[in-house]
């Protein structure tokens, strides 16, 4: 919060007594000056309808200086409202820097606030009269009183916006003591300790002081004196004021002449009189053939020429250039005026700056490569030569140091990228990415009839790229005309090897009764027979003593056609010749055939597998000399 005045000239009462009341003017005076570097001391004078004025100063600098902004409360004296004019001056060193008015009344029985800004922008400003420099320049000084924002206790925020009693506004940030951009920061975007234009403190310049060259380190000025000159006040804002030519200080800070040598020789210090090369010039023996301020006689000064210092040799007048310049036309009346970070004159008068494959650049003033032309690259990283490398090389392929050498491939980079030119023996470019070169490779493919994505062994192809229609990369399908036996297929209870594992129905539990579950022996003598065995040429069928009289030969026949099971016992055999188709019936019934006899099933369309069992013992089922038959089926 800043400090609070109270404008008793205004006032028919003390601040004690009068605070609650309605009727109020707040001056608040803030400024984007630096303090107190820039402004050292504000002057606030407010007069009131009578013309009587009170005045408030406020000196910014020292351990009691008042924070920023200033409050001013006003209060009528009277039933009059106004005008009441404000006018508030900034000074630096008792020297008035920047001034604002405005004029305006009281608003009865309210509170209202005049904000006053004292801004750097204004101080070169001459406005009419009746204006005063505001924000965007001359304006009016008298300020409708009904535009007055309320006074709610607080001042608008220390921001570089407009005068908007309460929003910050941001703006570009300056060093100023305020947080103009409104990111809660103050100045942040300047560095007070090395800036030389803002050393130490916002506005504080090193620069431009009188004979001398500023610098800023650890927010101090430092000077360097020109030649012949030296500080010998130790006040920074005076530059180097002591002219080292001078007999108030000949030679040096300390060195005044005396009566018997009032004449000052720079080269020889205080002397009676002026020695050849030299003369009197005033008080002082100079060297016209070589003093730049005489040069060629006392008043023969050299000009200040542009870019440069002067200088006289054999008395004629001359320049020394600045760095980075140089007088490249010879004219001596436009001094110093060619830059030398041109193409044109990059370090020296007429030195060019060229460079080979490149676009050149000498903006350091040494001449550099810009940028490589298209297809070139600086792969040395040598200036002199230029972009020396072509960037179409196996080598250097598009950028420097990039190779081309596509996989399984002869590269070629001519075009500027890397391409394949040509694929090893054996090897193709399928995907036509040089990125991956030749990735394709011949290979042998296996015809999958069955579309299980295994292919069986019989039919094979090799080809490059492109899998010919109906083929696949795996050759290990043991059954390529049933699509639900693959290796991995699950194991189904059907007597077959459908995961092409060489062992049919493995890790199966045992088979169930129904046609969901295959595989049920049905007889009238015992319970169906769950597991099986190997007997001479039958497939796996097992328990085979327990069933009295045993064991069993088990045929498995498939029909693709429509057919009948057809059953023959030959004379003088104990086995039968069957037929069978594949389809999931209802059980078949038990038939008990002599030798010599033929059982037929009924007609039956293609389906799944069958079995039939036949037995060589009577079992007490089947007459003397009978055989019983047992059919399974799915």
């Amino acid at each position: 919060m800043g400090s609070a005045w109270l404008a008793t000239g205004l006032l028919l009462c003390s601040l004690a007594g009068c605070r609650g009341e309605l009727t109020e003017l707040v001056v608040v005076v803030d400024t984007d000056y630096a303090v107190p570097g820039a402004l050292d001391e504000i002057v606030v004078v407010i007069e009131g309808p009578s013309g009587m004025a009170h005045t408030q100063t406020a000196a910014l600098s020292g351990p009691d200086a008042p924070s920023l902004p200033l409050y001013v409360y006003v209060e009528p004296s009277g039933d009059t409202l106004g005008p009441v004019l404000v006018t508030a001056t900034g000074s630096l060193g008792g020297a008035d820097v920047i001034e604002r008015q405005a004029r305006t009344s009281f608003v009865r029985g309210e509170s209202r606030m005049l904000f006053i800004r004292l801004l750097r922008s204004c101080a070169t400003v001459s406005c009419a009269d009746g204006e005063s420099c505001a924000e965007a320049g001359c304006a009016p000084i008298d300020v409708p009183p009904a535009s007055l924002p309320a006074w709610t206790g607080s001042p608008p925020p220390r921001d570089g916006g407009v005068e908007d009693a309460g929003l910050c506004e941001p703006v570009a940030e300056s060093c100023n003591g305020l947080d103009d951009d409104c990111d809660g920061d103050v100045d942040e975007d300047f560095e007070l300790t090395t800036d030389p234009s803002h050393c130490g403190a916002c506005d504080v310049s090193c620069s431009d002081r009188p004979h001398s060259a500023g610098s800023c380190a650890a927010g101090v000025c430092t000077l360097t004196c020109d030649t012949g000159w030296d500080d010998c006040d130790g006040m920074v804002a005076t530059g180097c004021e002591a002219d080292l030519a001078s007999p108030r200080s000949c030679g040096s800070c300390a060195t005044a002449c005396a009566a018997a040598t009032p004449l000052c020789d720079p080269a020889m210090g205080c002397v009676s009189g002026c020695s050849p090369p030299t003369m009197r010039c005033g008080d002082t023996c100079v060297d016209t053939s070589a003093d730049p301020l005489h040069c060629g006689d006392c008043d023969g000064a050299c000009p200040e020429p542009a870019h440069g210092a002067p200088t006289c040799a054999g008395s004629t007048c001359g320049a020394s250039c600045d760095s980075g310049w140089d007088d490249c036309d010879g004219m001596a009346g436009n001094g110093c005026e060619q830059q030398l970070n041109t193409t044109s004159h990059c370090g020296g008068c007429g030195v060019a700056c060229t460079r080979a494959h490149a676009t050149a650049t000498c903006a350091t003033g040494m001449c550099a490569i810009a940028a490589c032309d298209a297809g070139w690259g600086n792969c040395d990283t040598a200036v002199v030569n230029g972009c020396e490398q072509t960037l179409t090389t196996l080598m250097h392929c598009a950028a420097c140091g990039t190779p081309c050498a596509p996989a399984n491939a002869r590269g070629t980079c001519a075009t500027g990228s890397c391409e394949v030119a040509s694929c090893n023996p054996g090897s193709y470019d399928c995907d036509m990415n040089p990125a991956t070169g030749c990735e394709g490779m011949r290979r042998m493919y296996y015809r999958d009839a069955d579309s299980d994505g295994h292919g069986g062994t019989t039919m094979v192809v090799d080809a490059t790229c492109t899998i010919p229609p109906g083929y696949v990369a795996l050759g290990d399908d043991c059954d390529d005309t049933r699509d639900n036996v693959y290796p991995g297929a699950p194991e189904l209870c059907n007597f077959l090897d459908d995961d092409c594992n060489t062992m049919p129905d493995d890790g199966l539990a045992m088979c169930g009764a129904s046609c969901g579950n295959p595989w049920i022996v049905t007889d009238t003598v015992m319970t169906p027979i769950h597991s099986y065995c190997m007997n001479g040429n039958s497939l796996p069928i097992g328990d085979c003593e327990a069933r009295t009289g045993g064991p069993y030969e088990v045929y498995l026949i498939q029909l693709t056609t429509s057919g009948r099971i057809e059953l023959t016992v030959d004379s003088g055999e104990d086995y039968a010749t069957i037929i069978l188709q594949t389809e999931c019936l209802g059980p078949v019934t038990v038939a008990c055939q002599a030798r010599a006899s033929r059982w037929t099933s009924p007609l039956l369309t293609p389906g799944d597998y069958y079995l039939i069992l036949a037995d060589r013992r009577f079992n007490g089922v089947c007459p003397a000399g009978d055989v019983q038959v047992d059919v399974l089926y799915r």
